[in-house]
């Protein structure tokens, strides 16, 4: 059975040496209508996703939040470098602004807002404004997985940035597609498919 969160405010919370200033996953939790804001980590700077982690966020806010190397306010195993995760992340209607990482995490980089490194993400009307990594604009970092982004809206420093290879399918989101930078690697072979107009499939889901 997943864990269910309901309307909890994860507020300056911190994990100085360890991974989730407010929470770390290594199952499937669902978070409804919560917020968090100013927690801080090595990585993932509000939640952390383990390997086998599910992650279900319905109506969160994410501000002020802070890591280290990877996933300024949500990390999915960003900085693994013997396993990619095999679980998903949902995040359905949120806000997200002002979140950050303060140091470059090499060709992992990137995901002020978000990094994943594996899982697949499936992003549904959502906000994201002011993120940056390591200086650097960055809303969202993707490392290999299948992603889908429907009715996303990128303000500023909203730069999305993919490693390696994988698969991204954007609905209902102008301005997504222009936001896309691929990291200069050989091995860098993305499949994006932009599908501005269509928005049949753009519901808030659960």
């Amino acid at each position: 059975q997943p864990i269910k969160i309901n309307r909890v405010r994860f507020i300056n919370n911190s994990a100085p040496i360890s991974k989730g200033g407010a929470l770390n996953l290594q199952a499937y939790a669902m978070v409804f209508a919560s917020l968090f804001a100013n927690n801080s980590a090595i990585e993932g700077g509000a939640v952390y996703m383990g390997t086998d982690g599910k992650f279900l966020s319905t109506w969160n806010d994410f501000h002020g939040n802070e890591a280290v190397v990877a996933g300024g306010a949500i990390s999915a195993c960003a900085t693994e470098e013997d396993a990619t995760c095999a679980g998903t992340v949902h995040i359905f209607g949120s806000i997200a602004s002002s979140n950050r990482v303060t140091a470059p995490d090499g060709e992992r980089s990137g995901g002020g807002f978000l990094k994943s490194n594996g899982a697949n993400v499936e992003c549904r009307q959502a906000s994201l404004s002011d993120s940056t990594a390591a200086g650097l604009p960055s809303s969202i970092g993707l490392r290999f997985g299948n992603h889908q982004m429907h009715d996303v809206t990128l303000r500023d420093n909203g730069t999305i940035v993919l490693a390696n290879d994988g698969v991204l399918n954007i609905y209902c989101s102008p301005g997504t597609f222009e936001a896309i930078k691929k990291l200069d690697l050989d091995f860098s072979g993305w499949t994006v498919n932009n599908h501005p107009n269509e928005c049949s499939l753009c519901e808030a889901g659960e």
